[in-house]
C-alpha cells in the first residue's frame, strides 16, 4: 500500500453500483489494518448517461435489497424513496467518461476491476484492453476480472491469487509502450460535470 495515496481504477462502471461497493468493501478493510492512506477511486464508463446516473449516488429499495442492515444504515441516508450514499462515500469517487479501448489508462494503480466487460469483445480487442489494464498497475499491484473472463496474453504479468475469483496480482513491470501518457489531471477535468453530487431527477434514473 503506498503512503500517499491509493488509486483505484472501476472500468466500465455502469451506473455505479460497483465503484460504491468497492468503497464499502476498503473502508473497513483499512480501519482493520490501521491504515489512514487516503485513496481515489476513478469509476469510468464509456456511456455519459450512465456516468451522470453513478454520480447521483441515489438508488431504489431493490437496488440496495441485498445490502445488510447495518452497511445500509452506516453508509446511506434515505430520502424519500431513494437510498442516498453518505459523502464519505461519494467524496473520493471521481466518475469520467472514458473508452476503454479508446483512451489511454490511469496510471500507477493499486486495484483495477474490470469485471464481465472482456467477453463482449473480440479478441483483438480483448488483447489490447487487457494491456492497458496491466500497464495501469503498479508492481504488485490486484486486477479483477469476471468470472468467465482471463488474462489471455498478459498472463505472464501477474500471478493468481484467487482462480475462482479472477483475482490476479501483478509480478513485473510491464514493458509494452502505449501510444500516450495519460494523466489524472485530464480525467478530473473533463469529469468534473458528472461528478457533482445528486442533481438528476428519480424518474430519470434506472436500475
Amino acid at each position: 500500500v503506498d503512503d500517499r495515496e491509493n488509486r483505484v481504477w472501476i472500468a466500465d462502471c455502469a451506473t455505479g453500483h460497483e465503484g460504491y461497493s468497492v468503497f464499502i468493501l476498503l473502508h473497513p478493510a483499512m480501519e482493520n489494518l490501521g491504515k489512514t492512506t487516503p485513496y481515489k477511486i476513478f469509476a469510468t464508463d464509456i456511456h455519459r448517461n450512465s456516468i451522470t446516473t453513478a454520480a447521483t449516488g441515489s438508488f431504489s429499495k431493490p437496488e440496495v435489497a441485498d445490502i445488510n442492515k447495518e452497511v445500509l444504515d452506516k453508509y446511506f441516508k434515505i430520502e424519500g424513496e431513494r437510498y442516498i450514499v453518505a459523502p464519505e462515500i461519494r467524496k473520493p469517487i471521481v466518475f469520467a467518461q472514458h473508452n476503454i479501448l479508446k483512451d489511454q489508462p490511469f496510471t500507477k494503480t493499486h486495484l483495477v476491476c474490470c469485471r464481465n466487460l472482456l467477453i463482449y469483445l473480440n479478441q483483438p480487442a480483448q488483447n489490447r484492453v487487457l494491456s492497458l489494464l496491466s500497464f495501469s498497475l503498479r508492481n504488485n499491484g490486484i486486477l479483477f476480472l469476471g468470472p468467465s473472463e482471463s488474462l489471455g496474453k498478459v498472463g505472464t504479468d501477474f500471478k493468481t491469487v484467487s482462480q475462482a475469483a479472477k483475482i490476479f496480482k501483478k509480478t513485473r513491470e510491464t514493458t509494452r509502450r502505449l501510444d500516450l501518457e495519460y494523466s489524472f489531471s485530464r480525467v478530473q477535468k473533463t469529469a468534473a460535470n458528472a461528478t457533482q453530487p445528486a442533481t438528476a431527477s428519480p424518474k430519470s434514473k434506472k436500475a
